[in-house]
Order: structure tokens, then sequence, then C-alpha cells
């Protein structure tokens, strides 16, 4: 039975050896996945892409044809504050919207228009029943909610 075992032993430390001094087998190359195009990149979606300011004036009047009779950046307490927005492209189904703010973005005024056809004139104006407070403003022309042209300007 002493025999059995040791023959059993040596087998057995034989086929470690061997497998020990085996060459590993190196693993196949994985193919490179078949190339795939990219995809085109898309078109810039956002509503400044079809339409765009020419002008945005701010004045205290408006002529006939929507535009300010005199563009200013500084008003009066007592004033009427009109913003001449003249639109390039066409804006038919979109919103143009004006926010006016007052000194750190609090909100004084917001509005909005539906804009039709192209190259328009839009106007958009604020006025106050009691006295403007004198400092700085600001007015955002947006379209379809996405800012396109912002103006600041002040109450002396």
């Amino acid at each position: 039975m002493k025999n059995t075992h040791t023959i059993f032993a040596v087998a057995l430390v034989s086929a470690l050896v061997m497998t020990a001094c085996k060459k590993k087998e190196e693993a196949a190359p994985v193919p490179a996945p078949p190339a795939v195009a990219a995809p085109a990149p898309a078109e810039a979606s956002t509503p400044a892409a079809s339409i765009s300011i020419v002008t945005l004036e701010l004045g205290k009047g408006l002529a006939d044809d929507k535009r300010v009779v005199e563009a200013v950046t500084e008003f009066s307490s007592g004033d009427t504050i009109h913003a001449s927005v003249n639109t390039e492209g066409d804006g038919t189904g979109k919103k143009l919207g004006a926010r006016w703010t007052y000194q750190d973005g609090a909100l004084v005024h917001e509005e909005s228009v539906d804009m039709s056809g192209s190259n328009s004139i839009y106007a958009f104006k604020i006025s106050n029943a009691n006295p403007w407070p004198a400092g700085n403003y600001k007015v955002e022309i947006s379209l379809d909610g996405q800012p396109l042209q912002s103006r600041e300007f002040s109450v002396k």
C-alpha cells in the first residue's frame, strides 16, 4: 500500500510540475467591433438660430413704425419707457418677450407678443403710476424664453 501512495504522490507532483512548466497560451486577440458611422451632429435648435435682433433701442416715445423717436438710456422718474426691437428672420409662430428688471434683478414687468412674418419691429413699454425709483434697470429680450439681447438703462 505504501507503494500505491508513493506512486500516487509522484504522479501528482509530476502533473503539477508539468502544468507549471507548460507555456501559457496567449489569448486570441479580440476582434475590434465593426466601424459604425458617427451620427451627424444635431443642428442647433435654439430659437436664436432663426431670429436675430438687428437693433434694440430704448426711448421715451415711439413713432408710427414702432421705432423709438430718440434713443436714450437715461430716464426721469415719471417717464414711460419704450423698447423697440427690430428683428431679422421669420418669427412666425414664435414668442418675443421682454423682461424688465431693477437693480439686482427684481422683476418690474414681463410681457410677450406673438411674432408674425419676417423682419419685423416689435414694441414693449413700461410705465408706473408712481415715480420710478432711481437706479439701474435692464430689459432683456427673449425668443421663446431664450435670451437674445439686453439693454441697461437708468432712472435719475
